[in-house]
């Protein structure tokens, strides 16, 4: 009877022994599994720069890569660096973050950050993301006259840069039906001023050439 017992006994410890191993290799392969997983693209920081204008620390980040890319423009007081930045968000922005500027163009004094992309390919479309900065955070401002050019000879490389009070834009000029033929030393450029249209902050074309 006794040898029975001892008998069932061992076979007992000896699942429970198999058992915790078992349980032990899974939580192995999980953890194994978890570690293999890579970080979601739109969470590596593909971009990062700083700047500061005034009264304010601007920090322009952007996370991701070409299949989706989202811009974030944190805003700190300069003296007091240690309080949470005001944030903002665009998502899934177009072209890669080639620098950042700032400028007062309406100097109102309070200044504001232009970002500037450049989408991929041997065209290489440029855009602008501009925002409004005072002591609430940033304020995105209306760049659709930008982003709606109409101009038969644009077929991209666009330049930008601040110039006084106005956003300077140039790019070549092409040859009707050559689509890579640059004409000789041919390039348009565009100057555009900003204006606020009731709440609103517009960016608008002020002369061309």
């Amino acid at each position: 009877m006794n040898y029975r017992n001892y008998l069932f006994a061992g076979i007992f410890i000896a699942t429970g022994l198999m058992a915790c191993n078992s349980g032990k290799k899974k939580q192995g392969d999980q953890d194994t599994a978890k570690a293999s997983v890579p970080v979601p693209h739109e969470d590596r920081t593909s971009f990062q720069q700083d700047t500061v204008i005034g009264d304010f620390h601007i920090t322009a980040i952007t996370r991701g890569d070409a299949t989706m890319r989202n811009l974030i423009i944190a805003v700190n007081a300069v003296k007091d660096s240690t309080a949470k930045a005001d944030t903002i968000m665009d998502r899934d922005i177009k072209g890669k973050m080639k620098h950042i500027t700032v400028g007062d163009l309406d100097h109102d004094k309070m200044p504001e950050l232009y970002c500037f992309t450049t989408s991929c390919g041997t065209d290489a479309y440029g855009k602008v993301y501009a925002y409004v900065i005072n002591k609430e955070g940033a304020i995105r401002i209306n760049t659709m006259e930008l982003d709606t050019l109409e101009e038969p000879a644009y077929k991209g490389r666009d330049s930008f840069y601040i110039k006084g009070n106005t956003l300077v834009r140039t790019f070549p000029l092409f040859r009707e039906g050559q689509a890579n033929a640059v004409t000789s030393n041919d390039r348009k450029t565009i100057s555009y001023g900003l204006q606020k249209k009731n709440n609103t902050y517009v960016l608008t074309k002020t002369d061309q050439d």
